[in-house]
């Protein structure tokens, strides 16, 4: 059974709107109530550091950014096969390609002709 008497640490929480109102302490964990976030406060930037990055599944023909998305989120496009990472400058999201399964398919289909090739070869040398 857990020991009651050792006490709570509790730390500042909000909305995600109230919390990007703010600068925080370098250090200083803030919750987001709306998002189920966890922020550290750097001592420069409005509502600090995401620390607790999601990961989202989109299948879209076009590259998306989902609604809740912050930076350091990753992004899989089912439709394009392609990895994201969530980037931000000036306030503004962007996506970050991080991995094509598409290109991994064209580099194997390349060694895979290139390794026919040299068993036909093979198969001249040995004639």
């Amino acid at each position: 059974m857990l020991d009651r008497r050792l006490g709570k640490i509790k730390i500042k929480r909000g909305t995600k709107a109230e919390i990007f109102q703010n600068i925080f302490e370098e250090g200083e964990m803030v919750f987001s109530t709306d998002t189920k976030r966890l922020y550290i406060g750097d001592g420069k930037n409005y509502g600090g550091i995401p620390i607790s990055n999601k990961n989202f599944i989109v299948d879209s023909p076009n590259q998306i950014i989902p609604i809740n998305a912050v930076k350091g989120d990753i992004v899989f496009n089912k439709n394009l096969h392609q990895t994201y990472i969530v980037n931000e400058n000036n306030n503004v999201l962007s996506l970050v390609l991080i991995s094509d399964t598409t290109k991994c398919q064209q580099i194997q289909d390349t060694i895979n002709t290139l390794w026919d090739k040299i068993n036909s070869l093979k198969s001249c040398i040995n004639n």
